[in-house]
Formats: C-alpha cells, sequence, structure tokens
C-alpha cells in the first residue's frame, strides 16, 4: 500500500486534474468524464484515511 505522503501527492494532482477538467466540461458536475474521476479521487481519500 501507498504511504501517506504518496498518497497526498495523488490526491492533490488528481484533484487539480478534477477542478480543470469541471471547468472544461463548464460545470457539469455529472458528466461521465467527471462522475469517474470524482470517484478516484473517492478512492484515493479513503486510502488516505485508512493509512494515515
Amino acid at each position: 500500500m501507498a504511504d501517506v505522503n504518496s498518497l497526498k501527492v495523488q490526491i492533490e494532482e488528481l484533484r487539480e486534474k478534477l477542478h480543470q477538467l469541471v471547468i472544461d466540461k463548464k460545470g457539469n458536475f455529472v458528466d461521465h468524464e467527471v462522475a469517474q474521476l470524482s470517484a478516484q479521487l473517492d478512492e484515493l481519500i479513503v486510502a488516505y484515511e485508512k493509512v494515515k
């Protein structure tokens, strides 16, 4: 399993990517791509909470 610092970096990178995607999709939070990326971010956050 990834360490805490690695997870923090991954979470921040994915958060920034998600933020940009939402801008690109003009705020459409129900877009399939946005929902998929959000789910990936959720998984990373859960993993982080388990190891911190």
